[in-house]
C-alpha cells in the first residue's frame, strides 16, 4: 500500500551527532604544589576563562578555595556528562600548561 511505510519519528532520525544539548555541571578540584597558593578563587576563575574557547561551550565557572585545593564548578553546554567532564578537564589542563602562576598544579 502506498504511504503505509513507517515514516519514523524525529527520535528515529537523530544520530549521535544530533543529540540534544543540555546545561551540565562538572565539578573538579585543582591542587597547587605543596598545598599552598597565592591565587584567590576569583583569580583562578579568571585564568580558567582566559583558557576557555567559545567552542568549549562553557557558560559559568565558580571556584571556592579550601585549605589545600580549589574546587571548581563549571556549567557547560554538552550532549552528555562525559563530554562536559572532558571539556572541563581539558580547559583546566590547558590553563596549567599555559599560565606560569599555575605551573605545578594538578587536576584531581
Amino acid at each position: 500500500m502506498r504511504g503505509s511505510a513507517h515514516r519514523g519519528t524525529r527520535a528515529d532520525l537523530v544520530g549521535p551527532a544530533q543529540r540534544r544539548l543540555a546545561v551540565l555541571l562538572t565539578r573538579i578540584a585543582l591542587r597547587p604544589p605543596r598545598g599552598d597558593y597565592d591565587l584567590s578563587a576569583s583569580e583562578l576563575t579568571d585564568l580558567l576563562w582566559l583558557n576557555a574557547a567559545e567552542a568549549d561551550g562553557i557558560r559559568h565557572i565558580r571556584a571556592r578555595a579550601f585549605a589545600e585545593q580549589v574546587e571548581v564548578a563549571v556549567f557547560t553546554i554538552a550532549s552528555e556528562q562525559a563530554i562536559s567532564d572532558y571539556i572541563v578537564q581539558r580547559v583546566c589542563q590547558r590553563a596549567i600548561r599555559s599560565v606560569p602562576a599555575l605551573r605545578g598544579w594538578t587536576v584531581t
